[in-house]
């Protein structure tokens, strides 16, 4: 096995890795205007404007 960085490697030293970042709060993070964090699953969407990659893999909303 290599000296690479892996995730067991990095938790023995105490670093968590996590599967995104903090949002800081401001004004306009706060109350009514904060992100939400959501799963949910859409069919038979109809695109209206431009394509949908084919390698997407995720989301993207606007």
């Amino acid at each position: 096995m290599g000296g690479g960085l892996t995730q067991r490697s990095l938790a023995d030293k105490g670093i968590e890795l996590t599967m995104g970042y903090t949002i800081p709060e401001t004004v306009t993070t706060k109350g009514p205007f904060q992100p939400m964090r959501f799963e949910a699953t859409v069919e038979e969407c109809i695109v209206t404007h431009g394509e949908i990659p084919q390698d997407l893999a995720g989301g993207f909303y606007r």
